[in-house]
């Protein structure tokens, strides 16, 4: 195995390495136990409100988005959206790429901080190809929505990580935790849900860095 890891580098032979496994919670905070919480909470209490000398309330509305903005802008991603997916019903090849390219960053079973020790020689070549038309640039940040499959289980995987920061940090307040170890907890058990969406982030940005150097 060959393994290194400082502030400027870091290299790990992949298939010749004993790969550490991901860790598996405890089981006072397995999902079987946890109740199903769609939404965020935040402690109002501890909002610190800072005062904008050199600006007005009333000049707000020439820096920040309004809700009509952003009906706006959820109309426009919806309609290329439906554009995209009617013409690649003639051609499936982006969605095919797309979804190989996820799937191949839900296969990990173990921890990884580099998504370029997944590729060979196939997938690095469909990879170079994946934005190689002006429309298919046109959907970067929507490549979750135009694949139904993906875009479902990215919606799951939110709302796991959604039950796990909720019963844990409950589980913490009725004094099951230590600090440390209820922070060991979240972080450890969030990065096992939410690691393959990350690789798969990363395989993206390296079809965007080909077709831009290409």
């Amino acid at each position: 195995m060959i393994l290194s890891n400082d502030s400027t580098h870091s290299t790990i032979a992949i298939h010749d390495a004993i790969k550490k496994p991901f860790y598996v919670p405890s089981s006072s905070a397995s999902k079987s136990n946890r109740r199903r919480r769609r939404g965020v909470c935040f402690d109002e209490d501890r909002n610190e409100y800072y005062t904008n000398e050199n600006r007005q309330a009333q000049d707000c509305h020439e820096t920040w988005y309004t809700k009509e903005d952003y009906l706006e802008f959820r109309t426009i991603l919806r309609a290329k959206i439906h554009e995209t997916i009617n013409n690649e019903q003639k051609d499936l090849s982006f969605q095919v790429a797309i979804r190989n390219m996820y799937l191949l960053a839900s296969k990990v079973d173990f921890i990884l901080d580099d998504a370029s020790k997944l590729l060979q020689e196939e997938n690095a070549s469909q990879l170079a190809e994946l934005y190689a038309s002006e429309e298919h640039m046109d959907l970067i940040g929507m490549e979750y929505n135009v694949v139904f499959s993906i875009k479902q289980d990215v919606r799951k995987k939110r709302e796991e990580i959604q039950d796990i920061c909720y019963d844990v940090q409950g589980e913490y307040d009725r004094g099951l935790w230590t600090l440390p170890d209820m922070q060991r907890e979240m972080q450890e058990s969030c990065h096992a849900v939410s690691q393959s969406c990350g690789l798969f982030a990363q395989l993206l940005a390296i079809a965007q860095q080909k077709s831009r150097s290409d």
